[in-house]
């Protein structure tokens, strides 16, 4: 406790310390910004295509009760550009929705267990992700 009471002292006797503090929170402000207050953008999976999926199904299946689970993952392949600014709101290759198909999508918390485990590991929202029962053979 002594040490941190020191440091802040030595902080605040810092000539202009206010302007110090104040940039490093504009700063972090900023960066917030720019990620659209996402600060776990780029913690996604960065495994793309049929690795990506094949991951998400070895995931998804060990889900109780899910049973053998296909996974697909449609990637963006347009840029889409909003307003006068021209800021860009999809990437090529970014993925922007799931199709799962499980034995057990039946139940319907198998389902929804399925849709948060891909919302959480993709950042993506529920809208996005599609689960459908397997076709009885």
């Amino acid at each position: 406790m002594n040490s941190y009471s020191d440091w802040l002292r030595k902080l605040t006797s810092i000539k202009g310390y206010k302007w110090i503090v104040a940039i490093v929170v504009l700063g972090i402000a900023g960066s917030l910004m720019l990620t659209d207050g996402n600060i776990f953008v780029g913690q996604t999976p960065t495994l793309t295509g049929t690795d990506l999926e094949t991951r998400l199904e070895q995931i998804l299946s060990s889900i109780e009760g899910a049973g053998e689970v296909r996974v697909m993952v449609y990637e963006s392949n347009e840029q889409t550009t909003d307003g006068w600014l021209s800021s860009t709101s999809t990437k090529v290759g970014e993925p922007t929705g799931v199709v799962i198909v499980a034995d057990g999508a039946s139940d319907i918390r198998v389902r929804l267990e399925l849709v948060r485990a891909v919302q959480t590991l993709m950042g993506l929202p529920a809208s996005a992700v599609n689960v459908f029962q397997h076709k009885a053979e």
